[in-house]
């Protein structure tokens, strides 16, 4: 098998986990990934997952309007930037793209928060064409998976990662032939805004506040501080609880919560150091 040479574009962990199994058999000249942001406390700039992995690699950091080195592809990975046709065909392979939905559903952003907060039954991975529309390029592969009944956000991007890596290094090596991507059933899955964290009690199914819960970080006010919940479960009917929400339709057990500045706590502690923490 030839080893090829490789530009990587991607700046989350889930890139990460793909880049680093890509690594095993082909050789990563460069990356491309996000500048560094402003963290959400003191402003201090923060590198992106890849950043710090290709840091601590060794592996040069590119710049995506520069002069970009020869290699056999571009590989994207949650790189979040339209790339230029220029870029794309600037590899003789093009750019592959390692995009963790069953495409032609979740198009866009945030593809694995969509499914859980969809409720879907089942989501995968596809290795595809990239092309100036958006996630619409050809597909070489694609795997399906179940979405596990508590799956995360953080546990079902893992997996895809995994499998996305694996998927990706059989497409580099058998090279197959790519199948237009169908155009009906196309859905978007846009950007998380922070709004949408927000838990509304009364107007959400405790079915549907889980879902909330375990696909973006979510979280409800009391007492002007803003409280985040990081565990909880539905119930079918109320219940002996530390923390138990009459919802739309259905309760929810809260199980950790988090005060800003403090560290998570089990609701039987946080009822202790919070008075008046009924909801």
């Amino acid at each position: 098998m030839n080893r090829l040479d490789i530009v990587f574009m991607g700046s989350p962990q889930f890139a990460v986990d793909v880049a680093q199994k890509l690594r095993q058999q082909h050789n990563i000249i460069g990356v491309c990934t996000a500048p560094p942001r402003p963290a959400a406390r003191g402003k201090k700039l923060v590198e992106t997952p890849v950043h710090k992995w290709a840091d601590e690699n060794r592996i040069p950091i590119l710049d995506i309007a520069g002069q970009l080195p020869k290699a056999d592809a571009g590989v994207v990975a949650s790189y979040g930037v339209f790339l230029k046709d220029s870029v794309i065909n600037h590899f003789p392979m093009g750019c592959i793209n390692v995009h963790p939905s069953l495409l032609p559903r979740w198009r866009g952003a945030a593809p694995i928060e969509r499914a859980i907060l969809a409720g879907d039954k089942t989501t995968g991975v596809c290795i595809m064409q990239i092309t100036q529309q958006l996630d619409a390029g050809d597909i070489y592969a694609m795997r399906e998976i179940p979405v596990a009944p508590r799956e995360t956000t953080a546990s079902l991007t893992k997996k895809l990662a995994d499998i996305g890596g694996g998927l990706l290094l059989q497409v580099l090596q058998g090279n197959p032939r790519p199948t237009p991507q169908p155009g009906d059933g196309a859905t978007y899955a846009e950007k998380i805004r922070k709004e949408e964290g927000l838990i509304d009690w009364n107007a959400k199914t405790a079915d549907e506040i889980d879902r909330q819960i375990r696909a973006i970080p979510s979280w409800f006010m009391k007492g002007g501080q803003r409280i985040k919940v990081l565990e909880a479960r539905p119930v079918p009917a109320e219940q002996p609880a530390a923390i138990i929400v009459k919802c739309k339709q259905g309760f929810l057990v809260v199980d950790v919560l988090q005060r800003e500045g403090r560290n998570p706590l089990p609701a039987e502690e946080f009822i202790k150091g919070f008075r008046n923490a009924k909801i």
